[in-house]
């Protein structure tokens, strides 16, 4: 999924920061975003992430989702270490709190399959778990994840 740039002005070649101190694109960013079905939202951690690298690729879901009346999103920490800094994960339910509100209610669900490293589960069920108005759910495996947002859709 490739965004035109002089439709949206962003700069697709422009380089976000990584917690390690190397960079990434937002083109590279946006690669890791997909929709799989028709409001269901998909996106791959990065190894380092930082506030900056999670708005952009949430951003391009709230792009994507714009014109929807309902959509879920699943993140995928199967790229992920599991050693973010304690900025980033005081960053995260903020950042989901804000990205609920603005959805107006579109966005029924945040869905985190849990089927990675045990180092990556423990952190995200602590963030998950501060994370009280973004609609979070916890599923095991991926294919659970997909099949818990077809149910929030419906609603």
């Amino acid at each position: 999924m490739r965004e035109e740039p002089a439709r949206t002005g962003v700069d697709l070649d422009r380089e976000v920061p990584l917690a390690d101190g190397s960079r990434t694109t937002v083109r590279s960013l946006h690669d890791r975003v997909a929709m799989l079905e028709p409001g269901i939202f998909r996106f791959y951690e990065v190894k380092k992430p930082t506030p900056e690298t999670l708005q952009t690729m949430t951003a391009k879901i709230e792009e994507l989702a714009s014109d929807l009346d309902a959509y879920g999103v699943i993140i995928a920490l199967s790229d992920s270490e599991g050693s973010t800094s304690s900025d980033y994960r005081r960053y995260i339910p903020r950042h989901f709190e804000e990205m609920a509100s603005r959805s107006g209610g579109a966005l029924r669900q945040i869905a985190v399959a849990l089927d990675t490293n045990p180092v990556v589960r423990v952190a995200a069920k602590f963030i998950i778990g501060r994370v009280a108005s973004a609609p979070f759910e916890v599923y095991r495996t991926p294919d659970e994840a997909i099949a818990g947002v077809r149910r929030a859709l419906q609603r």
